[in-house]
């Protein structure tokens, strides 16, 4: 997208606003999924034994993800998160019968399979089940009215925001976008310069952006 002629003024005038900043927000972490979504595709290719990533496409992929997520932390730190989502899921562990909680920790609704094979190392059979058991991703939420962000932590510094609420959200769904509503790389390059030089004047516009 075009930069705002606003936008532009400000930044030469060394002056950053919450909405310039939420903008700011917007574009990394959208750009972020879409390297993540371009990351998982050529994952995906790479395990096909006739796909060769002479390239090394989806390392780069993964490397401007965490670009843009670096960004996006950078910017989220001059803002108070509004609470704590946590996003509960399901995942496929494997829990073997040498292993402390193998048929205790678990019911046997959660399993989904059981087997067994030869260890030739111990001379013995092993005998494991894999269960389905739940899982618990934490966010911090910041709500600026007309988007919102999501940055993880995890579990153990929860307790670290004894004032902030825990809200349970199920599954947590995030998208990219087309970039040519993003703003420009170049000009979010330099909010974050000047953010890293802290030679700026901050004007707190939030309060516009949860009423529009």
């Amino acid at each position: 997208m075009e930069t705002p002629k606003e936008y532009s003024k400000n930044l030469k005038n060394k002056i950053l606003t919450t909405e310039m900043l939420v903008d700011c927000l917007f574009s990394v972490n959208k750009r972020a999924k879409n390297c993540r979504d371009k990351e998982r595709e050529y994952r995906d290719k790479n395990r096909n034994h006739y796909y060769t990533d002479k390239y090394d496409t989806e390392e780069k992929y993964r490397k401007k993800k965490e670009e843009y997520y670096s960004q996006k932390e950078k910017i989220l730190s001059l803002f108070t998160p509004d609470c704590i989502h946590a996003e509960t899921q399901t995942k496929r562990v494997r829990i073997y019968d040498y292993e402390v909680g193998y048929e205790t920790n678990y019911t046997i609704d959660d399993v989904v399979y059981s087997g067994h094979f030869f260890n030739r190392e111990t001379n013995e059979y092993v005998c494991f089940d894999d269960v389905m058991l739940p899982y618990t991703h934490y966010y911090l939420f910041y709500d600026f009215g007309k988007c919102s962000f999501h940055t993880p932590i995890d579990h153990s510094l929860v307790k670290n925001y004894p004032e902030l609420e825990v809200k349970n959200i199920g599954s947590l769904m995030t998208y990219g976008k087309n970039i040519d509503v993003l703003l420009s790389t170049h000009f979010v390059n330099k909010v974050i310069a000047m953010i890293e030089g802290e030679d700026y004047t901050y004007l707190d516009t939030k309060s516009q952006l949860l009423t529009c």
